[in-house]
């Protein structure tokens, strides 16, 4: 079972729970790495707008700041969800033409 967390940043919690250690944007599913992630590519605020039109600008400038508050572990998260880290996770990898299947057993 999951839990919200409210943080110092208002439009930002954490969710907790099995498997999950995420900050999103409150009343959203939209995860600050999402965010980050296009901002990190040189997108601008307004951008991210077009991109995600269900958030307001005061949104996206909050999980911004709480990257920059929390950077570290924004960092993490955006690493063990890289899709390497996730396929070797899961037992997958990426074959020909872009397929996604099960990792052969060693041995």
């Amino acid at each position: 079972m999951s839990s919200t967390v409210r943080t110092e940043h208002p439009h930002v919690v954490r969710e907790k729970g099995p498997g999950i250690r995420s900050a999103v944007i409150r009343g959203t599913r939209v995860q600050v790495r999402m965010v980050v992630g296009y901002w990190k590519e040189g997108h601008s605020v307004e951008d991210i707008l077009d991109a995600l039109p269900h958030l307001r600008p005061a949104q996206v400038h909050d999980a911004l700041s709480y990257y920059h508050d929390h950077r570290s572990e924004i960092e993490r998260e955006i690493r063990e969800s890289s899709i390497p880290r996730v396929l070797r996770k899961h037992g997958l990898k990426v074959g020909r033409g872009g397929r996604i299947t099960k990792r052969e057993a060693a041995g």
